[in-house]
């Protein structure tokens, strides 16, 4: 969303509907990681990469709540990746087991993620 990939449209889109969105520490640390990297590979040269990260900053302290980790999420989490029929990378399993906890709906376009999502009951926007 605040780099822009072939699904900015749709989560723009997604966003936009006025609901309440909680955005996890999670995703927080994940997008920091990203625009790092790409600031590491230079896809980014430092002026946009500060100015990416403050834009994004505000976004989440101005128009999300902020979920930290519950205690035990990464215990739950650690559950679902041993239980689940589809694999899942352990950030996406975090992600569902924040969403479950919450009663929140995952907003994501990746399919296994989503797939795995809706298997354990989950609402799922994509």
């Amino acid at each position: 969303m605040f780099v822009a990939d072939p699904h900015t449209p749709a989560v723009r889109a997604a966003i936009a509907g006025g609901d309440s969105l909680a955005v996890s520490d999670v995703t927080v640390a994940e997008f920091a990681a990203v625009a790092a990297a790409m600031r590491r590979n230079r896809t980014l040269d430092a002026a946009t990469w500060q100015a990416i990260v403050a834009v994004a900053e505000d976004w989440v302290t101005t128009s999300t709540v902020l979920v930290p980790l519950a205690p035990g999420d990464m215990a739950s989490c650690t559950r679902l990746l041993n239980g689940a029929e589809i694999p899942l990378r352990m950030p996406d399993a975090l992600h569902i087991v924040i969403c479950r906890r919450l009663g929140a709906t995952l907003l994501s376009f990746d399919v296994r993620q989503t797939a795995a999502a809706a298997a354990i009951g989950l609402a799922v926007a994509a």
